[in-house]
């Protein structure tokens, strides 16, 4: 008999779903997300072998191993409305796409490009979509600056349990290739980093961090290995947060919000850092 891709509980039971719950005892499993990435497993660990024999310059993937395991930080991009709001009630949770886009909070509601997304959303998590919150594995702490100038690194402790990654943003992804994709664990993130970014960085000599930094003007524009958080988080997940901001002289509306960030940082005891950016939006 074929062990089921969902796999057994503790209990001995065979589940057939990616349910939270098991469904004969009632125990609380690893996250859906999670589950449905280590049924994945295999796929990953043969693509990682195949790209390691394929590729000449080793030492240049292990560097990115490397790189990705000591630095690889899962962070999420907010605008200043939202991380205000987290940052000044620790009983407000973070909300993702769905329901920024029910609440009218979407940058820019391109309806083709959100009806896109949204069908690749439910192709990945079925019905387990709307629990999903997204980030991004950042080695340079930055993010994808298109989402917000406030980079949040959140906690691994609080988060990578219940973390799993995906090797392309959703935005880039045509639907009939959902299940192509490949998924992680957070354990495996360097594995996939070398399926995802093994060729450039084996040929190119520029720093891993600077190479696979998140750029471009658009959200489906951005590439980057996109990082899927089961449920939600406080303000409590914040490791520290990074203000990316154009150079030159500053807006002072802008100058009054960098302000009032640092200060609720300060007052909730999470690291605050600004930075001079080209590539932010003024």
């Amino acid at each position: 008999m074929v062990a089921s891709v969902h796999g057994v509980c503790a209990c001995g039971h065979e589940l057939q779903s990616f349910d939270p719950q098991c469904p004969s005892c009632g125990k609380q499993l690893s996250a859906p997300n999670v589950r449905m990435a280590l049924a994945q497993r295999d796929r990953l660990h043969s693509a990682y072998h195949l790209k390691r024999q394929s590729t000449a310059r080793g030492l240049r993937l292990e560097e990115l191993e490397a790189c990705i395991g000591s630095d690889g930080r899962i962070v999420v991009n907010m605008r200043y409305s939202t991380i205000r709001e987290l940052l000044e009630n620790p009983q407000v949770t973070y909300g993702n796409f769905w329901q920024d886009f029910v609440a009218d909070r979407i940058v820019e509601r391109n309806e083709a490009l959100v009806a896109r997304r949204m069908q690749v959303d439910a192709a990945l998590f079925a019905q387990h979509t709307k629990r999903i919150r997204s980030a991004v594995l950042s080695p340079d702490g930055l993010g994808a600056t298109f989402y917000g100038r406030f980079a949040v690194t959140l906690r691994q402790l609080l988060i990578a349990d219940r973390t799993s990654l995906l090797e392309n943003n959703p935005f880039n992804v045509d639907l009939s290739r959902v299940n192509e994709l490949l998924r992680a664990i957070w354990d495996d993130r360097a594995k996939l980093a070398v399926v995802r970014y093994g060729d450039s960085v084996a040929t190119s000599d520029v720093p891993i961090a600077t190479l696979i930094r998140v750029i471009g003007a658009e959200r489906d524009g951005q590439a980057f290995m996109e990082a899927h958080i089961w449920d939600t988080f406080t303000r409590e997940a914040f490791e520290n947060v990074v203000a990316q901001v154009p150079p030159g002289a500053l807006d002072p509306q802008l100058i009054g919000d960098l302000a009032r960030i640092e200060d609720l940082c300060n007052r909730a005891g999470i690291a605050f850092e600004r930075v001079e950016d080209v590539l932010v939006r003024a």
